[in-house]
């Protein structure tokens, strides 16, 4: 049986609470770039967030394949908070 990985999204980096200049309390699912069934490869690209214009991507943390995508463009997240389920190779 294969295992279900949990991708989740990173935390802040600690320098965010301090500097001020890209901190916020905001970030957002700008592209979802898998679907459901897709084949990846270790550190695909599976979604891109933003936060205050930065874009962060989301890699793959292993080859597998999308079982579950939990959010939608445009949804706003949480640090740590679960995006898709992975099914690994």
């Amino acid at each position: 049986m294969r295992e279900l990985i949990e991708v989740r999204a990173s935390s802040f980096p600690e320098c965010w609470e301090t500097c001020g200049t890209c901190a916020t309390d905001e970030l957002r699912v700008v592209e979802r770039c898998v679907a459901p069934g897709a084949r990846v490869a270790l550190y695909d690209c599976l979604l891109v967030l933003e936060a205050t214009k930065i874009e962060l991507e989301v890699n793959a943390p292993c080859a597998g394949t999308v079982d579950t995508l939990l959010v939608e463009e445009g949804d706003e997240i949480l640090p740590d908070e679960v995006l898709l389920l992975l099914l690994k190779d």
